[in-house]
């Protein structure tokens, strides 16, 4: 865009002058990060003694935090924990607030591993349907939209499209969105919702004692 074309609307003069913003900004992703970083702390004691159904580079002391401001022109925070990425394999839980939209509660998988986190997905699907759990549709794991063309809802009524797809894929992502108008942002629920979901992925990704039976 040539500078001789550029000119600020009242609305956008209006929030270069707003200090407020700014400092709210500040003092929320202080906040979220702190949530974040109580959901890691109580998440690395859920792991303890887990076996997971995992490549051989997966460590459970591997984690990250992740600031950015554009994704699809919001911006985001995040935690991956427990983490696992290269070429080939993911293993991921991401716990994420996308600005202006949802959080998002995410298991992520994709390898030769996520063929069995599929299959649990499929057996254990009765546990998730009609429980606000969405799978994603899209082409890759690393869109966060909340739109048909992107997830499917988890319905017992949709559950043979559902399981087709889980057959079709080569990753698994699933996802749980808790909107920013949920009371979870009270007295740290957020981290209680996190471990609640965090246990109720656990049992797609662990290695059970007993094989899996759904008669």
């Amino acid at each position: 865009m040539s500078s001789e074309l550029i000119t600020f609307t009242p609305e956008e003069k209006a929030v270069l002058r707003n200090i407020e913003f700014f400092r709210l900004k500040t003092s929320i992703t202080q906040k979220v990060l702190a949530l974040l970083t109580e959901l890691h702390q109580q998440l690395k004691g859920e792991v303890q003694g887990l076996q997971f159904i995992a490549p051989p580079e997966f460590d459970l002391k591997n984690s990250q935090f992740v600031k950015g401001e554009h994704y699809r022109g919001f911006p985001y925070i995040y935690l991956d924990y427990p983490k696992c990425f290269n070429k080939v394999n993911i293993l991921t839980f991401r716990w994420m607030l996308w600005w202006g939209h949802y959080f998002i509660f995410a298991l992520m998988t994709q390898g030769p591993h996520s063929e069995a986190h599929r299959e649990n997905l499929i057996q254990l699907y009765d546990d998730f349907a009609d429980k606000d759990f969405y799978l994603s549709t899209y082409k890759s794991p690393w869109e966060w939209v909340r739109d048909v063309e992107y997830v499917v809802p988890l319905q017992h009524g949709n559950k043979s499209q559902v399981i087709h797809l889980l057959r079709e894929k080569s990753f698994l992502k699933l996802q749980r969105f808790v909107d920013l108008e949920d009371n979870v942002l009270n007295n740290k629920r957020l981290v209680e919702e996190g471990i609640r979901t965090f246990r109720v992925f656990k049992p797609l990704v662990v290695q059970s004692p007993q094989p899996l039976v759904r008669g």
